[in-house]
Order: C-alpha cells, then sequence, then structure tokens
C-alpha cells in the first residue's frame, strides 16, 4: 500500500529530526554535505541537490530556482542544508575568502522555513577526528528565520500563489534546473 503524504502533520521538530539524523548520515558516509534543498509541497515532496555552487551568478539561480519550486508546489515548508566555512580573520579589507582561512570553521546550516516568514536557521559544527573523519556536533546557534537576511533567505511566497502563479514557476524552475543541470533526486 502507498504512503500518503500529509504535509499537515509535518512539524518543525519532526523536520528538524529527521533532517540532522540524514545530514549526520550522508556526512558520516560522504565526508561532506552538498547543497540539499527539500520542499514539502501541497502534493509531493522535492529534493534537489546541486554538486557545488562555484559563484555568486550560480548561487543566485540556485536561490531563484528554490523560490520558483516553493511557488510551483505551494509549499507548507522547506529546508536547505548548506555546509559553509566561518573565519574570524576573514573581512572584506583582508579579501581571504573564509573557506581558504587558516582559522576557519566548518559548519552545517539547516534552514526550516514556513509560510509567514516562520521557521528557524540552526548551525551545526563539523567536527573532525583526529583521521580527519567528519561527524555533526550539537546545534550551537539557533535563531527565528524571521532574523534570516541574505541570499540564502526568504524561499516561501509571501501569500499564496494562484493557480496561474504556479503553472509560470513551474516553467521556470525546469528552464533553470537545466540550465544549472540541478535535477531532483532520486526517488522523487
Amino acid at each position: 500500500m502507498k504512503k500518503t503524504y500529509t504535509p499537515k502533520k509535518l512539524t518543525i521538530e519532526y523536520i528538524r529530526a529527521s533532517t540532522t539524523h540524514a545530514v549526520a548520515k550522508t556526512l558520516e558516509v560522504k565526508g561532506g554535505i552538498p547543497p540539499i534543498f527539500t520542499c514539502y509541497g501541497r502534493d509531493h515532496i522535492v529534493n534537489l541537490v546541486a554538486s557545488q555552487l562555484a559563484d555568486d551568478e550560480v548561487k543566485d539561480q540556485f536561490v531563484s530556482t528554490l523560490r520558483h519550486i516553493c511557488i510551483a508546489e505551494d509549499a507548507f515548508a522547506a529546508v536547505l542544508v548548506l555546509e559553509s566555512w566561518i573565519s574570524l580573520a576573514c573581512t572584506e579589507k583582508t579579501g581571504i575568502r573564509p573557506s581558504l582561512a587558516s582559522d576557519r570553521q566548518e559548519f552545517v546550516v539547516v534552514q526550516i522555513e514556513f509560510p509567514g516568514n516562520q521557521g528557524e536557521m540552526n548551525q551545526y559544527p563539523i567536527i573532525r577526528d583526529a583521521n580527519g573523519k567528519p561527524s555533526l556536533g550539537a546545534c550551537i546557534i539557533s535563531q527565528p528565520i524571521k532574523d534570516c537576511t541574505g541570499r540564502f533567505a526568504n524561499f516561501m511566497p509571501a501569500t499564496p500563489p494562484t493557480e496561474g502563479e504556479r503553472i509560470i514557476a513551474q516553467s521556470l524552475a525546469q528552464r533553470n534546473m537545466q540550465l544549472m543541470k540541478v535535477y531532483p533526486a532520486k526517488g522523487n
């Protein structure tokens, strides 16, 4: 018997727990986390995995695609998982990228959004053992999504989309995914 998808039963606690479990397992098996996006839509779940986000143009196109998917799917919730680096030595003056700084710290960011600018953004440190094998640490930063700004924020539409908006967004998302060579994850 096919399992019925019921988005109204999803809670932030369930999404947080299932996402961090999957992230920890992926980190353990693959040694890193690619950009992962999950859209809990009206009728089904859409998962996307990007190989890398090489530059600002690709990042902007990726984010645009995610926003289009949320509109096209009339999303109940959206989750973005990214690996990031933080460095105290990096500033605009030094010109050093955090990923190249000697004092960099690796984190996984798990951002969960619901309609109405609700949700949370959590940061988990990546802890490496003596052999360099990574594992996911406990959440050290958690903040409401309404306090988050920047490129990787506000995926959910401010108001429920019309059927026409959903059709246009679906077309734009498909076109962007083909240009970026980003495709739905297997099983969707």
